[in-house]
């Protein structure tokens, strides 16, 4: 019977480990998506250094979890993302609209991916 409550124990562990990374993952996430839409709507009105701005901002807050990113996720996916950033900034910089927004849009995808990869359900815990 011990055996028994200690898996039962470990399962609850790992799904609680489960729930705060999945929670955690979407607060990173869901607020730098709003930011990016925020930025992509800033550059369709001409407002540039708004959308530089954001898009710095987004930068530095996503450089700055890159540690617990690449541990709890695949390097491609972050790296990726981190790339795809910095060419977004390069894009705001030159003032390309339709670029700059494709941009935005591909890094929210891949973002979504990540945030949906690791959303707790019961999908995910199977």
């Amino acid at each position: 019977m011990k055996h028994l409550w200690a898996a039962v124990a470990l399962l609850a562990a790992m799904i609680l480990v489960f729930y705060w990374n999945g929670t955690r993952l979407s607060g990173l996430i869901e607020p730098q998506q709003e930011a990016l839409d925020a930025a992509s709507l800033a550059a369709k009105t001409g407002q540039w250094e708004k959308a530089e701005e954001l898009t710095k901002q987004v930068g530095q807050r996503w450089k700055g979890n890159i540690f617990y990113l690449h541990l709890v996720q695949s390097h491609r996916d972050v790296d990726e993302i981190t790339i795809l950033l910095e060419e977004s900034m390069e894009y705001a910089e030159s003032h390309n609209v339709s670029t700059y927004c494709a941009m935005n849009d591909r890094i929210q995808g891949l973002m979504e991916g990540i945030r949906k990869l690791e959303k707790f359900s019961a999908e995910n815990l199977m």
